[in-house]
């Protein structure tokens, strides 16, 4: 029997669109996903939670470890511990800006600046060891803000 996959994207492009969760769950059956109603619900109120508190990390101290209230659960598949997000914001050579998002896994949280810390050097050793389709050697980081707090929860 294959193992249920967790459909976190989907479910928050879903709401974005305005969808229902109990409608979005019937079309996923049908598609044949093959996780539980309650499974699904679990993330759906997850999912709704982290859009509705988007800002949770605004003024927070990056010299800080989040404390409890600061950390949003997330049901996995297997993973457990925490899940640490940050976005890098960079510009291209022709002045074109994109964002890219690191989840730093970890079994005991670091504070936010450890957390941007890592990120940034995961970049960095990905532009200096990565193939040429990883490099990104006209991209230049203007800016790295901590995104937020998950504990990794197991079905």
């Amino acid at each position: 029997m294959q193992s249920p996959q967790i459909p976190r994207s989907l479910i928050d492009k879903l709401i974005g669109e305005g969808a229902t969760s109990d409608e979005s769950f019937r079309g996923y059956r049908k598609l044949g996903g093959n996780i539980s109603a309650d499974i699904w619900q679990r993330v759906w109120g997850e999912v709704e939670n982290e859009l509705s508190l988007g800002a949770i990390e605004t003024g927070k101290p990056l010299n800080r470890i989040p404390q409890a209230e600061d950390i949003l659960p997330m049901t996995t598949k297997r993973a457990s511990g925490y899940l640490q997000q940050v976005q890098v914001i960079m510009t291209e050579a022709n002045g074109e800006a994109l964002t890219k998002t690191f989840s730093i896994s970890t079994r005991q949280l670091v504070s936010r600046a450890n957390a941007i810390r890592k990120a940034m050097q995961i970049m960095e050793e990905a532009n200096e060891t990565g193939t040429a389709t990883e490099k990104y050697p006209d991209r230049e980081v203007k800016l790295a803000v901590y995104g937020g707090t998950y504990e990794m929860n197991p079905i």
